[in-house]
């Protein structure tokens, strides 16, 4: 079935000839159903490392490793694991208990896409849940990973099983989502997922969330200033934003090498650090950066989403003021990650401090300059 409809979806994007010319077109048609059925359950480096480490024989051990893929090796390996009941109302079923919290389920086959997906606890304890005062004392957000990328009937209706007529699937490639605890946060993030940017899901339903892609279409260059900043974010964020390069000396303001249209703002690639580091910020993150760079506090009057694809590194993860590591120590070097900055004080009870804890957590926290730290892929430090 789900071969099926990636077919018809794919027929429909390539007009494919109908009627008595269909026996001249059969050729492609096998040649594209071909592509479909090995296309629509892929093996990827990370599913196939996550495939090593479980004996073939373990009952569901396929879907656990499809389970998996969803998230990052670090989480995933230690995830309690459900698969999708048999039937509509049942209970989930269980393949794996884990001992982390988190929770993988592997692709969902009413789909047309493979759609495996990794929840942290938080994102369990809101999604779905009321709008009403427990929720929103929890003052939290969860943290849901996608990254072999996901398709939904509807990006407004939870419960479409099936498009409208005349609508497609809504097909998302490789992303994080965020869940919040109030229905007043993230106002500013656009319903509409043909921006390529981060956009908000089931908007208007206990179940809404944030949409972030992290897939990086760019190529980086040390060479091309513009080019190096663009890399740090989705091209269709990129290609629209302001590109500030960093000043020749301490104090003076950030350089405008280029114009922007959408409200982002890429920067290049940070010369006092030891690894190439552009990023790509909305609104609320160049609040970060200005009051960093002035000396004084932010002020946020929402979320704000910062993208660094091509991973950093920084002196400390503690202390924001470091320029260079203590004697004795290393830089701290992340790979590629997403950076989330919220109008309320992050809590460490809900969210590691520890970087090499292989998830999100906090940097620099307690300080005015904490924000969350995401990983898009495994981190290294």
């Amino acid at each position: 079935m789900k071969q099926l409809r990636m077919l018809s979806i794919v027929m429909k994007l390539v007009q494919l000839p109908t009627g008595g010319n269909v026996m001249r077109s059969l050729p492609m048609i096998s040649l594209l159903l071909a592509l479909v059925l090995a296309s629509c359950k892929p093996v990827t480096p990370q599913a196939a490392q996550l495939g090593s480490q479980l004996s073939l024989a373990q009952p569901g051990a396929d879907k656990i490793v499809n389970a998996m893929s969803g998230g990052l090796p670090s989480f995933a390996r230690n995830a309690t694991i459900l698969d999708w009941p048999a039937k509509k109302g049942a209970a989930p079923v269980k393949l794996r208990d884990g001992t982390n919290g988190w929770v993988c389920r592997p692709d969902d086959p009413t789909t047309p896409t493979n759609d495996p997906r990794c929840f942290e606890p938080n994102w369990l304890k809101l999604f779905g849940k009321p709008f009403d005062t427990s929720r929103e004392a929890q003052k939290a957000f969860g943290i849901g990973y996608m990254l072999q990328g996901g398709s939904a009937a509807d990006n407004f209706d939870l419960k479409a099983i099936e498009p409208a007529t005349g609508q497609d699937w809504v097909i998302d490639g490789p992303h994080v989502m965020l869940i919040f605890s109030s229905d007043k946060t993230s106002a500013a993030f656009s319903t509409e997922h043909h921006t390529g940017g981060p956009y908000m899901m089931f908007k208007g339903s206990p179940s809404e969330h944030l949409m972030i892609p992290t897939l990086a279409d760019a190529v980086p260059s040390k060479n091309d200033p513009i080019r190096n900043a663009m890399s740090a974010a989705p091209l269709k964020i990129a290609e629209n934003a302001a590109i500030m390069d960093w000043p020749k000396k301490a104090g003076d303001d950030l350089v405008r090498l280029r114009d922007g249209t959408n409200g982002w703002t890429c920067l290049t690639d940070d010369p006092t650090t030891p690894t190439n580091d552009p990023m790509c910020l909305d609104k609320q993150w160049m609040e970060w950066i200005n009051a960093f760079m002035a000396g004084r506090a932010p002020k946020y009057t929402d979320v704000g989403i910062g993208y660094m694809l091509q991973g950093g590194s920084g002196a400390s993860s503690t202390d924001p003021m470091l320029t260079k590591p203590p004697a004795g120590k290393d830089w701290m070097v992340d790979g590629p990650h997403i950076m989330v900055v919220v109008p309320w004080d992050l809590d460490s009870a809900f969210y590691s401090t520890d970087p090499k804890s292989g998830g999100p957590y906090i940097m620099f926290e307690g300080t005015p300059y904490e924000h969350l730290m995401v990983p898009a892929t495994e981190m290294s430090h």
